[in-house]
């Protein structure tokens, strides 16, 4: 059967960690992307970071470049008719792959580069410091295209009573997900520090990890000087962890395009199905916080669309910036927490 020349495919994909001794030897975000970027290029064996119609860049807390793409691509040498940047979100990176796989379907793109970056790490040592990072800006005439819109995630009341932030509202969902399954506390946090030790293993092996050294069950729930409580039941370790210097790329285009590039076909990973769906944006609204029903509905979905059900799916990945997500994702899926659920090694 002939492939559809219009189909999207992944053809090459690149990450960069960078553990900077000081400010010195330190990357702003741009220049994390870039290597990114280019590391990409060559995973799709081009050599280089190829000439694509777009570039689009995931919205990022450690600098407000104005334009990131429009820096990326100066620095690059790369001429997308397209500079866009996303909204906020965890959901954004995978909501970008669809968007633009629906395009590349469509004929309105014939190839990207996605891409983002923090350097968090960074910024928070310079602030430390009392350092003025000097890193770019894009001239204010050169606006992106914006993709997305920013969700309102606080209703007043909640930030009346000090509930907006994720440390705060991950362990409310850990609690609810306790009391539905009719859990003893102390029996759940061994739960739930097993499934996070079993994340810390696949993170000792993966190389572009921020941190990995492998993490017992016992000291991740353990309470210490370098282990204190943030939220009950969470520790330090079972949050996530953004004082990282990262960043990754996907290059993404039809199979014309990638033919016309000489792309070898065995390198090519093709987006079956996607979907986009978002729980109720304010929590207090929330019928319950034990489930997460819009994960149900966009994961049925995706799979009905792929035409497979998800005991067919080896590679699982789940969202793991707490715990919580991970059990709420797992259960909405109707995947066991005894399957391996991450390839990375999570958020942590």
């Amino acid at each position: 059967m002939a492939l559809d020349p219009r189909s999207p495919v992944i053809v090459g994909v690149g990450q960069f960690v960078h553990h900077a001794a000081g400010l010195d030897d330190a990357l702003e975000p741009v220049a994390l992307m870039e290597a990114a970027v280019g590391a990409a290029g060559t995973d799709a064996g081009l050599g280089a970071a190829p000439d694509v119609d777009a570039l689009r860049v995931v919205s990022s807390f450690s600098w407000r470049y104005g334009n990131p793409a429009w820096v990326v691509a100066e620095r690059m040498g790369l001429a997308p008719r397209e500079l866009a940047y996303t909204s906020a979100g965890g959901n954004t990176p995978q909501t970008l792959v669809n968007t633009t796989s629906r395009e590349i379907q469509a004929g309105q793109l014939d190839a990207a580069i996605l891409v983002g970056a923090e350097a968090w790490r960074t910024r928070m040592r310079a602030r430390r410091e009392g350092a003025i990072l000097d890193w770019a800006k894009a001239p204010d005439d050169e606006p992106p295209v914006a993709i997305g819109g920013d969700l309102e995630m606080t209703h007043p009341e909640e930030a009346e009573r000090g509930i907006y932030l994720p440390v705060q509202v991950y362990p409310m969902f850990e609690t609810a997900v306790r009391a539905a399954a009719g859990r003893d506390p102390d029996d759940h946090l061994r739960d739930v520090s097993e499934l996070w030790s079993r994340f810390s293993d696949v993170a000792a092996m993966n190389p572009f990890a921020w941190s990995r050294e492998p993490r017992s069950a016992e000291q991740i729930r353990t309470v210490s000087p370098h282990n204190r409580m943030i939220g009950s039941p969470y520790r330090k370790l079972m949050n996530s962890n953004n004082d990282v210097d990262m960043a990754a790329a996907v290059v993404i285009c039809s199979v014309e395009r990638a033919r016309a590039w000489g792309v070898s076909d065995d390198l090519w990973v093709f987006p079956h199905a996607g979907t986009d769906c978002h729980e109720h944006p304010f929590v207090s609204n929330r019928d319950s916080l034990a489930r997460t029903p819009a994960v149900e509905i966009g994961g049925r979905r995706a799979l009905e669309l792929a035409g497979t059900g998800i005991d067919d799916i080896e590679v699982i990945d789940l969202y793991s910036c707490f715990p919580s997500a991970v059990q709420l994702g797992a259960q909405s899926l109707g995947l066991s927490l005894d399957r391996q659920l991450t390839r990375t090694g999570g958020l942590a």
